[in-house]
């Protein structure tokens, strides 16, 4: 039978050693570094060229990010300023436009007639019915507000149940 010579007692299993914490094949100059970082802390790096070359580079580039974060930033901001403005500006202008003030009438081209447009034959006699009850004539007309010094007297009886029917176009209801 054949066997490893490092297993003289035939214990090992005949893979590679397995080294515990601090156990290895390291020289003592790496192994005295290594102390010497622990018993000191983190030992600075000596700066070099190279590596101001690094820093200065990555500075340049997070710096030309921000400038163009902000000038998206700014962008940004202007559209949505113009937006808002040709909102309002469109908002205004149509509502210029439908201004109800504006009379509809309209005028020939004789010397004499001035004609506006016609009115219903339903509206001039609901209107006639509403001046012939008290309404004014005229719908720019401000109605008379009544005024009193005191709250007139309560005369709903609070014991009894009262009923309005109405009579509409669209129908009775109560």
């Amino acid at each position: 039978m054949i066997s490893d010579g490092a297993d003289a007692l035939g214990v090992a299993n005949g893979r590679a050693a397995e080294f515990l914490n601090n156990e290895g094949h390291t020289n003592k100059l790496v192994a005295l570094a290594t102390s010497l970082r622990s018993a000191f802390g983190r030992i600075a790096s000596v700066p070099t060229e190279k590596r101001a070359r690094q820093k200065a580079a990555r500075r340049e580039k997070l710096e030309a990010q921000r400038r163009a974060a902000k000038r998206q930033k700014n962008i940004r901001t202007g559209v949505i300023v113009v937006i808002v403005a040709a909102i309002v500006i469109t908002s205004v202008a149509l509502l210029v436009n439908s201004n109800p003030s504006k009379s509809a009438s309209t005028t020939t081209t004789s010397s004499t007639t001035t004609t506006t447009l016609p009115a219903s034959a339903a509206q001039k006699a609901a209107d006639a019915i509403a001046v012939a009850y008290g309404c004014p004539s005229s719908v720019t007309t401000t109605v008379n507000m009544p005024n009193w010094t005191t709250p007139p007297k309560y005369t709903l009886d609070v014991t009894k149940n009262y009923y309005a029917t109405f009579k509409t176009t669209a129908g009775t209801f109560v």
